[in-house]
């Protein structure tokens, strides 16, 4: 029996053929994907590890397009916001909740501020209880990694959800927002506090949340779902051939 269409004729047979190529390139389609975001992941690697190598260089701020200088090693002078710090919420280190702390460092003579992470810093007992943060001296030079965060933030939420204190809890990070509650403007960058350099807390920046190998055993998995597929149409239509002899 066939089904007629006004241009096209379809055997019910070859509707479940159609659905199974369909799986299997989609699968494999995922998996190359995949591939392609393992090679991206060593390619952060290899950029990071060279850079890092690089002697440090002096910070002159405003920067042109700061994703380009993402994990150079800079030296910078300045004056600590010590009265107007960030925690960016949600950070987990180890298993356990906490905030990074983020300190604006001004340079008169260059306009602009930076943030300075100074690492990670663990909840407290309650929500409502902040860390001590405090600095004791806000004139320093310091030396760090310059890191520009990958993509624009996302939230449903305000970036710091009716927050009006200081140390101000935030939620992400977007400079132009953060420039507006600061009342000065902020560079597009981040300086990693080096683990060396004093007023400074856990500093073990991820270069990602996957590593290449986590993306090459997704890879797997996928093309692993491609070829159970297509076993299995294959056990299918062989059943079904031996059947109508």
């Amino acid at each position: 029996m066939l089904i007629r269409n006004e241009h096209l004729e379809f055997k019910p047979a070859l509707l479940p053929s159609i659905a199974a190529l369909a799986l299997i390139a989609l699968f494999i389609g995922l998996g190359n994907w995949q591939l392609g975001r393992a090679t991206e992941k060593r390619n952060l690697m290899t950029e990071r590890d060279a850079r890092s190598q690089a002697a440090p260089m002096e910070l002159m701020l405003p920067l042109d397009e700061p994703e380009k200088w993402r994990y150079y090693k800079v030296k910078v002078s300045g004056t600590y916001d010590i009265e107007h710090q960030l925690l960016l919420d949600n950070q987990v280190y180890q298993g356990q909740a906490g905030y990074r702390v983020l300190t604006p460092l001004k340079n008169s003579s260059q306009g602009l501020a930076v943030l300075v992470d100074r690492g990670w810093v663990p909840l407290g007992a309650s929500r409502m209880q902040r860390p001590d943060i405090s600095l004791a001296q806000s004139r320093v030079r310091l030396s760090g990694t310059l890191y520009a965060p990958y993509g624009e933030s996302y939230s449903l939420g305000s970036i710091d959800e009716g927050e009006y204190g200081w140390p101000r809890l935030i939620q992400f990070i977007d400079f132009e927002l953060l420039s507006q509650r600061l009342g000065y403007p902020l560079a597009g960058v981040i300086v990693r506090l080096d683990a060396d350099q004093a007023n400074g807390f856990v500093r073990d920046w991820p270069l990602t949340e996957f590593t290449a190998d986590r993306h090459i055993a997704y890879a797997a998995q996928w093309f692993a779902m491609a070829l159970a597929v297509l076993i299995l149409y294959i056990l299918v239509n062989t059943k079904r051939v031996q059947k109508n002899e």
